[in-house]
């Protein structure tokens, strides 16, 4: 049997479509009066909201690096979040270019410069996680089953008969930032997906007219690389920027490899 390479015909460069950053903090947190956004930003929050109740914050507004994008602090007891997407505003045409942030790596950079930035205000972390969205834009769905096909060493995948391919798998890893026993999840969700961009127009008042634009297919790639659960010893804070380089290093990995050990 002929064994599958990962070698193709030219290189993948995965678009994002998200990215996030979850810290969860050693004892639960109260939630301040806000500001957080704008400490780590340098411009006020475009939307603020305290749940007294809940005991949580929400900020949000546009992110510096982009102007496409959106920047989105939540702050829960237990956990924080820091998540950015792509901005959608209002009466917006919904096609390829706008459904992305743009290529990983350097969406990536700018995303972690902003999150080293603030590891020096966040509280004592016990675990750390990065989560990202990405698409691999193809001109088929046979396409985008061979580029699965290839990304996935384990899985046989029919080019032509295969409709609703996905695929999820954690594969761990031991640290190598220096903290004796923590080990990493590597969890990968793979799929071969079909995009449909649409158009809604008013007519006449309140009556809607909506149209398709376009088709986009894609493989789409959905990574949560996390600190393992069983580490107790928590985050040393002049390790997280290892942690964090370590967590990207590894995202990084599955999206050019695919799904190796």
């Amino acid at each position: 049997m002929k064994q599958k390479t990962h070698k193709t015909r030219r290189p993948r460069i995965w678009q994002t479509t998200g990215l996030r950053i979850t810290a969860f903090p050693r004892k639960p947190i109260t939630a301040s009066r806000g500001g957080v956004w704008e400490r780590l930003t340098g411009t006020p929050p475009e939307t603020s909201e305290i749940k007294p109740r809940e005991d949580t914050l929400t900020e949000a507004g546009a992110y510096p690096f982009l102007d496409t994008a959106f920047l989105t602090f939540k702050q829960h007891p237990s956990r924080i979040d820091w998540l950015l997407t792509v901005r959608h505003d209002e009466g917006s045409l919904l096609v390829e270019e706008s459904l992305f942030l743009g290529a990983f790596e350097k969406v990536c950079d700018d995303f972690c410069e902003l999150m080293r930035r603030w590891f020096k205000q966040a509280p004592p972390l016990q675990r750390l996680a990065f989560g990202a969205s990405l698409l691999l834009p193809v001109n088929t769905l046979v396409e985008a089953n061979r580029e699965l096909d290839l990304l996935l060493p384990s899985v046989k995948v029919d080019l032509r008969g295969t409709r609703d391919l996905s695929y999820q798998i954690n594969r761990r890893r031991n640290s190598r930032t220096g903290a004796k026993g923590l080990e990493i999840n590597r969890l990968s969700r793979w799929a071969a997906t079909q995009i449909t961009g649409m158009m809604i127009q008013l007519v006449a008042g309140a009556e809607q007219k909506v149209t398709q634009t376009e088709i986009l297919y894609a493989c789409r790639l959905e990574l949560d690389i996390n600190t393992a659960q069983e580490f107790k010893a928590g985050l040393s804070k002049s390790r997280l920027n290892r942690h964090l380089d370590e967590l990207t290093e590894f995202a990084s990995e599955i999206a050019k490899k695919g799904d190796i050990a």
